[in-house]
């Protein structure tokens, strides 16, 4: 038999808590006993039912005491219905007082079986809608966790995306005013106009990384891996910022071994890394 929910019947009078096992069982849920309040905690801490059915009058502990106990162990509202159940406390004023305690629903004995049945799976399908609720809510706090990170790596993304933008517009700049405000000798000229034209395709690079919004997303950027000279590729560097250290009376100096010879990498990359490395180490950034 496939069992539907699986019930707690709390009961210490035999022929009572026979009737309710049978019945319920017929309705093909899974049903397990206990004949007090000890043993009906000891039983759900090991079982966890999804509902408990329980006697008010117990020979050790109050049902209303196993009741407000059950309330603290299990917190929520989707984590438990309990139906409490009495011959002897029946009047107003105890239905009151277990419905105060925790109680989802409070019965009078006898209960027709049907009645007892159709209170039961009420009580399943308000469990069941409760949790879909819960579910649903902690769907929404994920939800609203994954946004608000999404929303921090897009504010680092643009501060990324100003600096990397900058690399190259920084050094066009400041060879562009080297141009304009001072005399430059032939081959310092020709440095300039390496230089320009070298931070120019650096940067239309950087705008056609940017238009390709997926590989952005995923931070999966195309590499041009070639055979690569890196004395080059440092002096290439050195030059781009060498504008904005003498405008800040920086001095660069450097000891390029040349044995090196070259290396596997994308030359504009390895660029752009030693210019962010030589502009933030002496704050040349403009």
């Amino acid at each position: 038999m496939s069992w539907t929910s699986t019930i707690l019947v709390v009961d210490d009078q035999d022929a009572s808590r026979f009737v309710k096992v049978q019945t319920l069982r017929r309705a093909s849920f899974r049903v397990i006993e206990a004949t007090t309040g000890a043993d009906a905690l000891a039983r759900f801490s090991n079982e966890q039912p999804d509902l408990v059915i329980l006697d008010v009058n117990l020979p050790d502990i109050s049902g209303l005491e196993v009741t407000r106990r059950l309330r603290t162990a299990v917190p929520g509202p989707s984590a438990l219905q309990i139906l409490q159940i009495s011959a002897t406390a029946v009047s107003p004023a105890d239905r009151v007082r277990g419905l105060d305690q925790g109680a989802d629903v409070y019965l009078v004995e006898p209960v027709d079986p049907e009645v007892l049945v159709a209170t039961v799976q009420a009580l399943l399908r308000v469990r069941r809608a409760d949790a879909a609720l819960a579910a649903a809510l902690d769907r929404e706090r994920r939800a609203r966790k994954i946004a608000e990170e999404a929303d921090r790596l897009k504010d680092e993304f643009i501060a990324t995306l100003s600096h990397e933008l900058r690399t190259p517009l920084n050094a066009v700049m400041g060879w562009i005013w080297q141009l304009q405000h001072t005399t430059l000798s032939e081959s310092a000229r020709a440095r300039a106009l390496d230089s320009l034209e070298r931070n120019a395709r650096m940067q239309a690079q950087l705008i056609n990384d940017l238009l390709d919004v997926s590989r952005i997303i995923t931070g999966k950027l195309r590499l041009r891996i070639a055979n690569v000279d890196p004395i080059s590729v440092v002096e290439a560097a050195i030059n781009s910022v060498r504008p904005a250290a003498d405008a800040k009376a920086i001095r660069i100096d450097a000891q390029l071994d040349s044995a090196v010879g070259l290396i596997a990498a994308d030359g504009d990359r390895l660029q752009q890394v030693m210019w962010n490395l030589l502009a933030n180490a002496r704050g040349m950034r403009t």
